[in-house]
């Protein structure tokens, strides 16, 4: 079965495991050059191809889609103004915060 998508609009990606199966014994085969006389079937596939922008800015965030670390990160480097980030990170970018501010000595 096809696993989760890696993002939720911009393009992502979803992977499967493919094993190659002695179709007589049901069981995985321990020489793949067993299965070379067939074509393997795709073990990934893109998923969630539509424009971040497409999505409506009504819509509910309840959370981020990635780590909070991560997208704290990204609000750090100041990404929260890209579209994918942006919806990935939804509650992170979203918060006033003084992620947003670069601080340096002088």
């Amino acid at each position: 079965s096809w696993g989760q998508c890696s993002a939720s609009c911009g393009g992502g990606l979803q992977r499967r495991l493919v094993k190659c199966v002695n179709t007589k014994t049901e069981r995985e085969e321990e020489d793949r050059a067993q299965c070379e006389h067939e074509s393997w079937p795709e073990s990934t596939h893109k998923c969630n191809t539509q424009d971040c922008d497409s999505i409506r800015p009504s819509q509910p965030c309840p959370r981020d889609h990635l780590t909070f670390r991560f997208c704290q990160t990204l609000q750090l480097l100041g990404r929260c103004s890209l579209a994918t980030v942006r919806a990935q990170c939804c509650q992170t970018c979203s918060a006033r915060s003084r992620g947003n501010e670069r601080i340096t000595r002088r």
